[in-house]
């Protein structure tokens, strides 16, 4: 039987008011809750309350949709389970109304409702890691327009920079000094990664920053620009660079930047703004921090910002505050494109290829409306705010449209997608096709930024050139500013999964096959060694991910170590402090966005202080030495407490037998 939600309890008690009121039959559902999802292999008991009201109950009737009847009676029912639904019930991305109907020899009507559904998602999500989190601190991804490419590393000064070709499997570590952890970009052709970090200045025996290419082909490193600045992005080939850097001071010690553009084919730089209100950090005069990253198109003839400058070619309104301007490379000309009212926040801005389409998210101070994912046509100066209308009333942090400009993916608390459900209202990843119109969700989660969104960052997404493959990281615990509903887990398996990427679920794909142990018992000090193999049907690559169930990690002190050939490694090396049981979950995603997962039970058993001690209260008592006998006769099987088995090797033997007896003799002194 599954929970009885807080949906439940108010569909209760709003279901009792008005029976009170007017002497009608009470009805309630009280299990499962509204928005409940019904998954293959699973089934959901439906439990409900049925009372009458002044008059006699006639009947009372339980349908899913609008014809199937459910369950049906002519009596009350107190709290009891009606009927079991599965995915019989239930077409593939079917959502439907469970309506319990009661009506009384008078007439009088009573319903309650509520929606379930048959999830049928159109994205995976598959891990970036194996699981074993400290390998790569928390920081950056960027991945290539292709989606075969991606990037991910840390917050170090010497960042573990992780080189994923997806296609493959192949990983490569690079030992890449950065000095931010936003000032690395990989190219969209995936041929460089542009990164400031300290480069020797030639001629000179010093360093300083600037903003440098690691190409991957020949591991050539070298700088482009002297520049200080982690907010810049790139052309399709990284040789044009758009970026923005600190010029000066104010007399208040407050910083001066400007936009920039660089070209490494004529090493030509050139300055584009030259006023102290180009990039402004916030003041009471501006108090959203505007400007942020420049936007490069594709073939890096256009440079798309915003500014809280009019620069001379803006409207000079009081009432507005955000003004979005294009620069024309080839033409060294700058036009305005239209402005936003004062106090609008401008935040995470997306350009697509072509320098068409400007997406971002947008805060209407003053208005108590959330933050909305909003779009630009450039080149009609079209605004649409927001995105789409069902976001209305649904904090929103992402709007990162995809370079070939048809696909929008925007993060929201809304319930877009009626093909997997999000009735909790958690802060999903949508991807929005502004073609058709149609939204697909990418993630099923629980926990993460929720209820209380308010200071938290966004998922920052990665997204190739059509949004097939969608980067991104979730949120594992609350922090300054910052309030999530616990760590955020896959609705699915349970699984904290911090670096993902998403796949499209192909049509008729099979998921992986493979086996693990269900239990391993062992000693303190003896090691956990598995291999995990999985065979896909479809020949698809694996992807290994283990972690301890319910837990954010690995088992303490534990190594899993995915090779990328359908095999992966676990090693546990374990220590007095893990005595106890543990559960490992370990899970095979494949390309096609199967995914099976299985737990193994580990049992670890702590040595006694003398042999046959089996709840290790320093005696051995007859039972104890009983059960040792009966073990070691073969009439038995060793339980969770180590009896006579001293060297946890799963049998009793004749000398551990007569070591026990020994102890039951001496008193185990």
């Amino acid at each position: 039987m599954r929970r009885i939600g807080r949906v439940a309890l108010e569909l209760c008690i709003a279901g009792a008011l008005p029976a009170l009121a007017h002497g009608s039959p009470l009805v309630q559902i009280l299990a499962p809750p509204d928005g409940e999802k019904v998954r293959d292999g699973d089934s959901v008991a439906v439990v409900i309350r049925v009372e009458a009201g002044i008059h006699p109950l006639s009947a009372w009737t339980l349908t899913l949709g609008d014809r199937t009847r459910i369950a049906s009676g002519t009596q009350p029912v107190d709290v009891a389970t009606v009927a079991e639904l599965s995915v019989d019930h239930l077409a593939a991305g079917e959502r439907l109304d469970l309506t319990l109907d009661a009506i009384d020899e008078s007439g009088g009507r009573s319903a309650a409702r509520i929606q379930i559904g048959r999830p049928a998602p159109r994205f995976a999500v598959i891990p970036l890691e194996p699981g074993y989190f400290s390998s790569v601190p928390y920081g950056f991804l960027s991945v290539d327009d292709a989606g075969s490419v991606l990037i991910i590393g840390g917050t170090d000064s010497r960042a573990q920079i992780r080189v994923m070709r997806l296609e493959s499997g192949e990983v490569v570590t690079l030992p890449v000094e950065i000095n931010a952890t936003e000032g690395i970009k990989l190219s969209p052709d995936g041929a460089r990664i542009v990164y400031l970090a300290n480069f020797r200045v030639p001629g000179f025996d010093a360093y300083m920053q600037a903003i440098g290419y690691y190409r991957l082909a020949t591991g050539e490193r070298s700088p482009a620009v002297w520049a200080n600045s982690q907010f810049f992005t790139t052309d399709h080939t990284g040789s044009r660079i758009a970026y923005h850097e600190i010029v000066g001071f104010t007399d208040r010690s407050i910083p001066i930047q400007q936009y920039f553009f660089y070209d490494a084919a004529t090493d030509t730089k050139r300055q584009l703004t030259n006023d102290p209100d180009a990039i402004h950090w916030g003041t009471d005069r501006f108090p959203y921090i505007l400007g942020r990253v420049p936007m490069i198109s594709g073939d890096g003839d256009s440079i798309v910002f915003a500014s809280s400058a009019t620069l001379g070619i803006a409207p000079s309104d009081p009432g507005l505050g955000v003004h979005v301007f294009t620069y024309d490379v080839p033409d060294d000309r700058m036009r305005y494109v239209t402005s936003l009212p004062r106090g609008t926040g401008f935040d995470v801005p997306a350009l697509s290829r072509d320098g068409r389409w400007l997406s971002f998210v947008a805060t209407e101070s003053g208005t108590g409306r959330p933050p909305a994912p909003a779009l630009i046509d450039l080149t009609t100066a079209e605004l649409t705010l927001p995105l789409l209308e069902g976001v209305r009333g649904f904090a929103s942090f992402d709007s990162v449209v995809s370079p070939d400009g048809t696909q929008v993916v925007i993060s929201t608390r809304a319930d877009l997608d009626p093909r997997v459900g999000n009735a909790d209202h958690n802060m999903e990843l949508f991807v929005y096709d502004r073609i058709t119109g149609d939204v697909s969700q990418l993630v099923e989660t629980v926990g993460g930024i929720g209820s209380r969104p308010g200071g938290c960052g966004s998922y920052r997404p990665k997204v190739s050139a059509d949004a097939r493959v969608v980067a991104f990281a979730t949120a594992r615990s609350s922090g300054e500013g910052c309030s999530i509903d616990g760590t955020q887990r896959h609705e699915i398996d349970g699984f904290y999964l911090r670096f993902v990427r998403t796949v499209p679920i192909r049509p008729g794909n099979r998921p992986p096959v493979f086996s693990v142990p269900e239990r391993l018992r062992l000693g303190v000090g003896q090691p956990v060694e598995l291999t995990f193999t999985a065979t896909d049907p479809d020949g698809d690559r694996i992807t290994f991910f283990a972690q301890e169930r319910g837990g954010t990690d690995v088992l303490p002190g534990s190594v899993i170590e995915d090779h990328h050939d359908g095999t992966a490694t676990f090693e546990w090396p374990t220590r007095l402090e893990h005595a106890g049981t543990h559960y490992l979950r370990v899970a095979a995603f494949d390309e096609g966005g199967g995914e099976v997962f299985h737990d193994i039970q580990i049992d670890v058993v702590a040595r006694p202080a003398c042999p046959g001690d089996c709840d290790g209260d320093g005696a051995v008592a007859v039972t104890e030495l009983l059960m040792g006998v009966r073990i070691a006769l073969g009439h038995s099987t060793l339980t969770a407490c180590t009896d006579a088995d001293a060297d946890v090797s799963g049998s009793v033997s004749i000398d551990e037998l007569v070591a026990a007896i020994g102890s039951a003799l001496s008193g185990c002194s």
